[in-house]
């Protein structure tokens, strides 16, 4: 696992110039099988068959978390905010496993 790539893996997501299946083609190449993100934290963890782990600062300051769940406040972000689409393509990276 290069750490050096999974630190141009973030930058390039959050700058919106790299796709989702860009992403996941190059962690399978580095060997990554899974990877959690920590929004509140701002943080990524990154996991090998081997049981190596990498965590990842991840440079972005996310919204704070609300104090009430709203489906609908979600989805709008999702459709108008640009810098979601660093969100997307990891709520969809997490379905894989």
């Amino acid at each position: 696992m290069n750490i050096q790539t999974l630190k141009e893996i973030v930058d390039l997501t959050l700058a919106g110039k790299i796709t989702f299946p860009q992403v996941v083609g190059i962690l399978l190449k580095e060997n990554v099988e899974s990877y959690h993100v920590d929004f509140v934290r701002a943080e990524n963890r990154y996991y090998t068959a081997n049981g190596e782990s990498h965590l990842e600062p991840v440079p972005h300051q996310f919204p704070i978390v609300a104090e009430d769940f709203s489906a609908e406040a979600v989805n709008t972000s999702l459709k108008n905010d640009p810098e979601c689409i660093y969100l997307i393509n990891l709520m969809k990276l997490s379905l894989l496993h």
